[in-house]
C-alpha cells in the first residue's frame, strides 16, 4: 500500500512540475520586461499553482478504481507529452506580448498537431502496460528534459530578470492592498504632472503613429487640427529603426544602431538602458542629459519596461497592466500572475484551443482580475495617463521642466470604438480601427494641450509629439514593379514614416505643413538649438533649415526582433539610402547588408565593459581586472586548454593562476551561446 501511495505521489509531484511549474518559470524568465512580479511573490505563486494541480492530479490518480487506473496514468502520461513538445519544441513567438494579436493558424500547422497527438497518443496506447512498469522512469525523464531547459534559459538570461521600477517597488513590499476607502495612488503620479510657470518642454512619443494616418485624421476631424495651433507639420519623416528601443536612442542621441556592436551596448551607451551600476564606456550625448546639464528637471513616464531609469532623471514614471491610481499595485501583481498562467496555457494548447484560451486578447482567466479589462491595454493605459496628468497638473518650483512621455499607443492591439470607448474586445487590423485608435489618441493629446492653454503656459512651452515608427500601412502609388529589385525596399515600408510635430516656444496660427526631408536622429540637433543646450548634435536643426535632396539612412531586417534581442545583434540588418521623398519608390536604394556570423565569440566589442589594470601577473600568482558591470554579466577566463575561470559579482577581480599561459584571453558572457564561443 505505501509502495502504491508512494507512486501516485511521484507521478502527481512530477506531473505538476511539468504541466505548470516549468511552463510558467521559462515564461517569467524569456518575458521578464513583462511583468513587474517580485521574485518572491512569484515563487509563491508557483507553489500555488503547482499545489492546486498537484492536489488534483493525485486525487484522480487514487481515486480511479482498477479498471480506470491504467486509462488516468496514460492519459495524465499523454498530456505530459503533447504539452511538452508544444511549449518546448512547437512553440510559436508570443507577439500577442508586443500587440501583434493572434493570427489564425494554417491548416498546416493544425495537422501537425494532429499528426503529433495521433502518433503520441498511438504510442502510448500501444504500449499501455509497458508504460504502467516504467512510469517512474518516463515522468522523471520529461521532468529532467524540462528542468534542463530551464537551467540553460536562467544561465544565459540572468540579466534579464531586471528590478522593478522604483515607483512599484516600494508599494509592492509594503503590502498595499485596495480597499473601499480611497485608491492605491502612486505618489510619483503627482510630481510626473508638475510643470513650470517659466519654462517647459513636453514631448510625447506615440508609439507606432504612422504620419499618413495623421494626414487623415486632420483631414476629417477640424476640431483636432485647430487646436494644434502653432504646430510645425513635418509629413517626410524618416525613422532609423521600426525597433522601439532603437528607434528610441536614435532620437535621444542623433545615432542609428548599425549592427557593429552589441544592441545592449549601444543602448547602454545612448542612456536608454541601464547595466547594473556601471557607467557607460562612450560618452554619446544624449538630449535628456544635455538638458539636465543646462538646467532642466527631468521626467519619464513609460509603460515600456525595456526604457530604464537614469540617474539624471528627477522622476521615472512606470506605468504596469492593469494601469491606473485606483488600482493597487497588489492588484496588478495578482492580474500578472494570472496572465502568466495564461500564457503558459496558450503555449502548451494544441493550435485548436489557442484562440479560446487568447479569448479576443482578453484572455480566459487574467481578465478576472481586472475591474477594467480596458485598462490592460496599452492604448487605454496611455489615455488613462494622460486623464490623470490633466486631473492632478500642478505647478512646481522648478523653472525648467523637461517631460517624456513615452504612449503606446495607437500601437496594437487595436480595441477601441469609434467613440474612443474600450471595445471589449481586440477589432481586426482594418483601417477603420486603426484610424479611430490614432484620432482618440490625438483627441487625448488635444485635451493636455487645452489644458495647458488654460494655465497659461502653452505659448512658451516647447512640445514635441512624434511617433518612434509607422503602423505598416502602405504608401499610396508604392508598389515595386516588375523591373524594380524588391530587396531595394523594406517589406514593411510603412513603418520607416513616423508623425512628427513641432510647437517651438511662441508659436502662433494654424497648423503648418512643413515640406522637408527630416529623420528623427535630427530631433536631438534641433532640441539643442532650441532649448540653447550648448551640445553639438549631429543632424540638421529642422526648425530654421528646409533640409532636401539629402541622404538619410533606415536599418531593416526581417528577423524577429525576440530572436534578435535574445541575440543581442541581427543576424541581418539591411541599410537603405533615402535619397529624396521617403514616398517616392524612386528614393530608395539598399546599399548594405550587415550580417552577423556568430562564428567567433572575439567578433564582441568585449573591451567597451572591460579596464585591465593590471594585467600582468604578480609572483605568478594574481590578476588584478576591473569589471564595470559587475551586477550583470560573467567574466570568463580562458586558458590554451579551455581551462575555465569564472568571476561573478565583484568588482576588483583577483584571479589565481598557476602559470602565465593559463589566462590568454577575457570573455564577458550572458548567454550559454557566448560561452561556447568564448571556448571555441
Amino acid at each position: 500500500m505505501k509502495s502504491v501511495i508512494s507512486n501516485h505521489l511521484y507521478i502527481a509531484v512530477t506531473a505538476s512540475i511539468c504541466l505548470s511549474v516549468v511552463p510558467c518559470a521559462v515564461l517569467f524568465v524569456t518575458n521578464s520586461s513583462e511583468f513587474i512580479i517580485p521574485l518572491f511573490e512569484f515563487w509563491v505563486f508557483l507553489v500555488k499553482a503547482g499545489a492546486v494541480i498537484f492536489i488534483v492530479i493525485f486525487a484522480m490518480i487514487t481515486l480511479a478504481g482498477k479498471r480506470s487506473h491504467l486509462l488516468v496514468v496514460n492519459t495524465l502520461l499523454f498530456l505530459v507529452v503533447v504539452s511538452t513538445i508544444q511549449f518546448f519544441l512547437l512553440s510559436e513567438s508570443l507577439n500577442v506580448l508586443d500587440g501583434q494579436g493572434l493570427h489564425t493558424f494554417t491548416t498546416m500547422q493544425i495537422a501537425v498537431d494532429l499528426i503529433i497527438y495521433g502518433f503520441s497518443g498511438g504510442l502510448i496506447y500501444a504500449f499501455r502496460h509497458k508504460v504502467l512498469d516504467n512510469i517512474r522512469m518516463l515522468f522523471t525523464g520529461i521532468c529532467l528534459f524540462q528542468l534542463i531547459n530551464l537551467g540553460v534559459l536562467v544561465l544565459s538570461r540572468s540579466d534579464s530578470l531586471d528590478e522593478i521600477p522604483a515607483n512599484l517597488e516600494a508599494l509592492i513590499s509594503s503590502g498595499n492592498e485596495a480597499d473601499d476607502e480611497g485608491p492605491d495612488v502612486n505618489t510619483e503620479m503627482s510630481a510626473i504632472s508638475n510643470f513650470s510657470r517659466k519654462e517647459n518642454v513636453l514631448h510625447i512619443v506615440l508609439d507606432g503613429f504612422q504620419s499618413g494616418l495623421f494626414q487623415d485624421v486632420i483631414r476629417n476631424d477640424n476640431e483636432i487640427a485647430s487646436a494644434l495651433d502653432g504646430f510645425l507639420y513635418y509629413p517626410d519623416t524618416l525613422t532609423a529603426s521600426e525597433v522601439t528601443q532603437l528607434s528610441f536612442a536614435a532620437f535621444l542621441t542623433g545615432r542609428e544602431y548599425t549592427n557593429n556592436e552589441p544592441m545592449k551596448t549601444y543602448l547602454f551607451n545612448s542612456r536608454v538602458a541601464r547595466m547594473g551600476t556601471a557607467t557607460p564606456v562612450k560618452h554619446v550625448p544624449n538630449i535628456l542629459e544635455a538638458a539636465t546639464r543646462s538646467g532642466f528637471t527631468i521626467d519619464v513616464a513609460t509603460p515600456f519596461i525595456v526604457i530604464k531609469d537614469q540617474e539624471f532623471y528627477s522622476q521615472f514614471f512606470f506605468m504596469p497592466k492593469p494601469y491606473s491610481s485606483a488600482i493597487s499595485v497588489r492588484e496588478v501583481v495578482y492580474y500578472q500572475t494570472a496572465y502568466l498562467f495564461d500564457l503558459s496555457l496558450f503555449r502548451s494548447a494544441p493550435k485548436l484551443l489557442k484562440k479560446s484560451i487568447y479569448n479576443q486578447g482578453r484572455w480566459r482567466y487574467s481578465g478576472l482580475y481586472a475591474r477594467d479589462l480596458g485598462l490592460t491595454f496599452n492604448h487605454h493605459i496611455g489615455i488613462q495617463f494622460l486623464k490623470e496628468v490633466i486631473e492632478r497638473f500642478r505647478f512646481a518650483e522648478q523653472s525648467r521642466v523637461y517631460k517624456l512621455f513615452h504612449l503606446i499607443t495607437p500601437h496594437p492591439p487595436f480595441v477601441t470604438d469609434s467613440n474612443c470607448r474600450f471595445s471589449e474586445k481586440e477589432l481586426k487590423r482594418e483601417y477603420i480601427h486603426i484610424y479611430n485608435q490614432a484620432r482618440c489618441a490625438l483627441v487625448q493629446v488635444v485635451k493636455l494641450l487645452d489644458k495647458l492653454k488654460r494655465s497659461g503656459i502653452y505659448d512658451t512651452a516647447t512640445i514635441l509629439v512624434h511617433g518612434d515608427h509607422g503602423m505598416n500601412l502602405p504608401f499610396q502609388d508604392f508598389k515595386p514593379g516588375p523591373d524594380d529589385d524588391v530587396r531595394n525596399f523594406p517589406k514593411y515600408i510603412g513603418n520607416s514614416n513616423p508623425l512628427l510635430l513641432l510647437k517651438p516656444p511662441g508659436g502662433r496660427g494654424e497648423l503648418v505643413t512643413v515640406d522637408a526631408e527630416i529623420s528623427l536622429t535630427d530631433i536631438p540637433k534641433t532640441m539643442s538649438e532650441l532649448l540653447q543646450l550648448g551640445v553639438d548634435f549631429d543632424g540638421v536643426d529642422f526648425l530654421n533649415e528646409k533640409p532636401d535632396n539629402r541622404v538619410r539612412r533606415y536599418y531593416h531586417t526581417r528577423q524577429s526582433r525576440v530572436e534578435a534581442g535574445h541575440d543581442d545583434r541581427f543576424l541581418q540588418l539591411g541599410e537603405y539610402e533615402v535619397s529624396g521623398p521617403l514616398t517616392k519608390k524612386s528614393s530608395w536604394k539598399k546599399t548594405g547588408e550587415f550580417n552577423w556570423t556568430k562564428k567567433n565569440f572575439t567578433q564582441f566589442p568585449v573591451a567597451e565593459f572591460l579596464e585591465i589594470n593590471d594585467f600582468g601577473i604578480t609572483d605568478e600568482k594574481k590578476v588584478w581586472i576591473r569589471y564595470r558591470d559587475r551586477e550583470r554579466h560573467h567574466l570568463i577566463a580562458v586558458g590554451d586548454g579551455k581551462r575555465i575561470t569564472r568571476f561573478v559579482g565583484e568588482d576588483t577581480i583577483t584571479a589565481r593562476l598557476r602559470k602565465r599561459e593559463d589566462f590568454t584571453r577575457v570573455c564577458i558572457v550572458d548567454t550559454v551561446r557566448e560561452l561556447r564561443q568564448c571556448l571555441h
